[in-house]
């Protein structure tokens, strides 16, 4: 027994749809955080992140909110030591990351970060990087700095970013869809 022409046409509309949804990739976020404590002015705390598939990073420090020092991001990559990005208050350039950041706060937002291992640096505004690379070091590395009891927090969040379906993939899906069109209007 033939389908009404409506309902061939509704079944070959959630047919489309479905295909369609299997389009869109699921992005995954992962989130953490890494604190600890300046001792002296000078000092610069550091850790790695390993990112395996291209992805959109931020970076957010939130000690400034909690009521301590002045914190300023620096993201290097690991292979050629140079300095990708800087970051130091939430003003003109450095934007407003997340809501719990406070003005004096740094942050930084990386869009489609390539796979790869990178630093993370967390130092006092007053100690900045001196030049394009880990190896120049930072502004104060040849003082003792003056002692300070300060914390400091930094959030991340990593989003891996959505793959764009493969050009065979596509072709498949609308020579899928045609045939369904065809089916459907044979029916009728």
């Amino acid at each position: 027994m033939p389908f009404p022409h409506n309902l061939s046409l509704a079944r070959s509309a959630a047919v489309a749809a479905l295909a369609l949804a299997s389009l869109a990739a699921h992005a995954d976020v992962a989130a953490f955080s890494q604190s600890g404590s300046f001792a002296f002015t000078s000092d610069v705390h550091s850790f790695n992140l390993d990112i395996d598939s291209a992805s959109d990073l931020r970076l957010w420090t939130t000690s400034y909110a909690g009521g301590q020092a002045d914190p300023a991001l620096a993201f290097f990559d690991i292979a050629t030591g140079a300095l990708l990005s800087l970051s130091d208050d939430v003003d003109n350039p450095f934007g407003l990351i997340d809501p719990a950041q406070g003005a004096l706060d740094a942050g930084l937002l990386i869009t489609d970060l390539a796979p790869g291992r990178y630093q993370v640096a967390v130092s006092l505004s007053t100690n900045l990087p001196t030049g394009s690379t880990w190896a120049e070091g930072y502004q104060l590395r040849s003082q003792a700095g003056v002692p300070i009891s300060s914390t400091w927090r930094v959030q991340v969040a990593l989003t891996n970013a959505a793959p764009i379906p493969e050009p065979t993939t596509t072709a498949l899906l609308l020579a899928g869809l045609m045939a369904l069109g065809w089916m459907a209007r044979r029916r009728s």
